[in-house]
């Protein structure tokens, strides 16, 4: 089985690679890496929504097009519309969407972002999960912009942007009500999810997307 991972940070690469490693190390699984962050870039700057998806689209095909069974996205700014790319017999899965199912379980779910481009996917996303499964007993969904961390990634301080994540989590755990989660929606943020709270998980997807994967492998 060939499996196609699309970054849109490069450095994510090496994020997910350890996951890799550990849960698709099977002889007859070959995985490949394809980064554009220009994708991310449109998404975050002035294209509209429609131009950002033709690109996405376009950029799958192509992927698909080299003969792989499944391709990755693990960017949660496009993920949905890589899920819908049309014309191609591979299937694409984001990256996100396990998460996103594990949170549904809890009553408070509590979205940290660090870009203003994954806010509104990464909430249809929870939003539609919990609406869909029967399972879900997702009472409340809350959204919350780390303040400056983008920033500080865009300056090239990765040390700063995962602080300033971590105090986040910290004030945010302080506060979150009982039967509540912390959903990180961009894998960039994994680094910090290292708090071990009693009650409260804080959920990131590399770890439990790259695990779901298993579920394809023929």
């Amino acid at each position: 089985m060939k499996i196609a991972f699309l970054y849109t940070v490069r450095a994510n690469i090496t994020l997910f690679q350890p996951y890799i490693d550990e849960f698709l190390s099977d002889s007859n699984i070959q995985t490949s890496h394809f980064v554009d962050e220009s994708l991310l870039e449109q998404a975050m700057g002035n294209a509209s929504s429609h131009e950002v998806e033709n690109l996405v689209h376009s950029y799958i095909q192509n992927i698909a097009k080299q003969g792989f069974d499944l391709i990755v996205c693990t960017c949660s700014s496009i993920g949905e519309y890589a899920e819908s790319t049309p014309e191609i017999s591979a299937k694409v899965v984001r990256i996100d969407r396990p998460m996103a199912e594990k949170a549904i379980r809890f009553q408070n779910i509590q979205i940290l972002a660090t870009a203003e481009s994954t806010v509104s996917p990464t909430y249809k996303l929870v939003n539609q999960s919990a609406m869909e499964n029967p399972l879900s007993i997702c009472q409340n969904i809350e959204v919350t912009i780390v303040p400056d961390a983008w920033q500080h990634l865009n300056n090239g301080d990765h040390a700063a942007y995962i602080q300033a994540i971590s105090k986040t989590i910290k004030t945010t755990l302080e506060n979150m009500p009982s039967n509540g989660v912390i959903l990180l929606a961009q894998a960039s943020m994994t680094p910090a999810a290292t708090f071990n709270h009693p009650i409260i998980p804080v959920l990131s997807s590399p770890i439990i997307g790259v695990q779901s994967l298993l579920n394809y492998v023929k």
